[in-house]
Order: C-alpha cells, then sequence, then structure tokens
C-alpha cells in the first residue's frame, strides 16, 4: 500500500487523505445517536407564569364581565372559576366530571359542549388555542 502513495503526487496524496477523512466524519456522525431534547421541565414557573399574565389579560378583556373579577362568578349566571382546577363539576346531563385541562379548554372552545347545571350556556369566545390555553394558565392561578 505504500508503494501507491509513493508512486502518486503529493497533490493526489493530499486529495487521498481528505477524502478518507472526510468519509470518516460522515461515517462517524451517522453512526452518532440523535442528541436528547432538553428536558421539558426547565424552569416551568416561568413559563407558567409568562402564561398566566397573558391569560389575566385575555380573561380582563374577555371574561370578567361575568366571571368577575377574582373569577368567583355569578350565581345562576356564570359558574366560579377560583379553584375550579380538580373540582368535580355537575353539568346539565346529569354526568360529573373533574374539571382538568382539557374540560377548560373544551369550555372555553365549545362552550354548549358540556355546561354546569344551573348555569346559562357561555357566549362562544372565538379565541385560538393558544389563547385559550393561557386562559386556562391563568384559571389554574386562581385560588
Amino acid at each position: 500500500m505504500l508503494s501507491i502513495f509513493k508512486k502518486t503526487g503529493s497533490y493526489q496524496l493530499s486529495v487521498l487523505l481528505v477524502g478518507l477523512v472526510f468519509t470518516g466524519l460522515i461515517v462517524a456522525g451517522c453512526t452518532q445517536k440523535p442528541a436528547k431534547k432538553q428536558d421539558a421541565t426547565i424552569a416551568p414557573s416561568t413559563t407558567s407564569t409568562v402564561s398566566a399574565e397573558k391569560g389575566k389579560k385575555l380573561y380582563d378583556t374577555r371574561c370578567i364581565e361575568c366571571h368577575g373579577r377574582n373569577g368567583k362568578g355569578v350565581p345562576g349566571d356564570a359558574p366560579p372559576l377560583q379553584g375550579l382546577v380538580g373540582s368535580h363539576v355537575k353539568l346539565t346531563d346529569g354526568t360529573t366530571i373533574t374539571a382538568d385541562d382539557a374540560y377548560i379548554l373544551q369550555s372555553i372552545k365549545k362552550p354548549d359542549a358540556k355546561v354546569v347545571k344551573g348555569y346559562n350556556v357561555m357566549p362562544q369566545l372565538g379565541v385560538s388555542d393558544a389563547d385559550a390555553k393561557v386562559l386556562i394558565e391563568y384559571i389554574k392561578s386562581l385560588k
């Protein structure tokens, strides 16, 4: 094999070596495991706080009139939102559910789907999924 290198010119030898190194890098890159995704739990309180602040702004423009400044609701008109998450909610169809993010999201996006017993159907807010999610973060902060 050394005789091949002696017969070739220095230029050809350089090209051959560069090609071997490049091929080695490609092979090494193809055999590496993908980089791990960063843990989603980094600074969750910061993300939740920012979302809750955005949610409060939306709440103040879209929800406060019926549900009140502190989310205490109005008897017969708008159910309380304060302490809602994790609570048991009786619906007009006779079922009882545990209020979680999915229920609240559905209540915001399709308010006539699951109406709370003893209350009116909430008007359609017409908010995006992203806005609904920040509203949920704010509702969770109402304790």
